[in-house]
């Protein structure tokens, strides 16, 4: 075979599967914008649902957000930005991360989840976290030992074969069937103590619904 008809043969198989692949993500992202937007549901099994997550802020928070989450999601990049300026200036609120990875869109979420949880193990979620995020274009060409070494984790070897452990995938499992028995079809999924919403709140909205959870924990302690 000629090398231009190999090329072109190479071109049409990447035409095809780039095809696939958007018709998957418009067929996901009509079914996911039907729940956009829907009024929040309160949850009584929201204390359940936050009891598992890598952590990013203080433990005596009396507001927990939740986040069913994918690092290759554009939506919840925002969402991540959104949620740090909140953290960061309010000692009243913790983040807990959980996965739920569309592997049919993002090739390679799984394998970011696996390697934000070895990060965990390494004590140092938060800054890989938000390395993931800053860096999301480069998720599946960068190697996950260099996002490690650039959050400060030296035992590469150690991260490596975290991420092919056990841990890793019985975590990542744990979030995954949790995503299943509340409903997540999409990402983000958002708690703000008992309230879930579907999709990426306004930075305003978010707000909005801490100081409502912080008004109503006041009220309980009263």
């Amino acid at each position: 075979m000629k090398l231009s008809e190999r090329w072109l043969n190479s071109l049409v198989v990447l035409i095809t599967v780039l095809a696939v692949v958007s018709v998957a993500s418009r067929i996901y992202l009509a079914n996911f914008s039907k729940e956009v937007g829907n009024e929040p549901t309160q949850r009584d099994d929201w204390r359940k649902i936050a009891g598992h997550g890598a952590k990013i802020g203080p433990d005596s928070a009396r507001v927990t957000i939740v986040v069913f989450s994918d690092f290759q999601c554009p939506y919840c990049k925002a969402f991540a930005d959104n949620v740090a300026q909140i953290v960061r200036r309010n000692a009243n609120v913790q983040l807990r991360f959980r996965h739920a990875p569309i592997a049919r869109l993002h090739p390679f979420a799984e394998d970011a989840a696996r390697a934000s949880i070895c990060a965990d193990s390494f004590s140092k979620f938060s800054s890989f976290h938000d390395t993931l995020f800053s860096d999301q274009a480069a998720i599946g060409r960068r190697s996950w030992s260099s996002y490690a070494a650039a959050v400060g984790i030296v035992d590469s070897l150690g991260f490596v074969s975290c991420m092919k452990s056990k841990h890793a995938d019985s975590v990542l499992a744990m979030d995954k069937r949790e995503a299943d028995r509340i409903g997540v079809r999409g990402t983000p999924v958002i708690l703000v103590n008992e309230t879930m919403l579907v999709g990426n709140p306004s930075l305003d909205e978010l707000e909005r619904l801490v100081r409502s959870a912080l008004k109503s924990t006041s009220k309980q302690r009263d």
